[in-house]
């Protein structure tokens, strides 16, 4: 939950939504309360998880 979050950085999204997901590819991540911000890094994470 992102609530009282305005922005997170490269790092903990690279973390969470590449390094620690590939990690546990059985469990889903879902984002809440999120906004443009915080969507972009998210967003970048995951393509670099994807090779793209």
């Amino acid at each position: 939950d992102f609530k009282h979050l305005k922005n997170i950085g490269q790092a903990f999204a690279d973390e969470v939504f590449r390094v620690w997901q590939s990690y546990h590819p059985n469990i889903t991540i879902e984002t809440i309360n999120s906004n443009e911000n915080i969507d972009f890094m998210i967003q970048r994470a995951i393509k670099e998880r994807s090779g793209k």
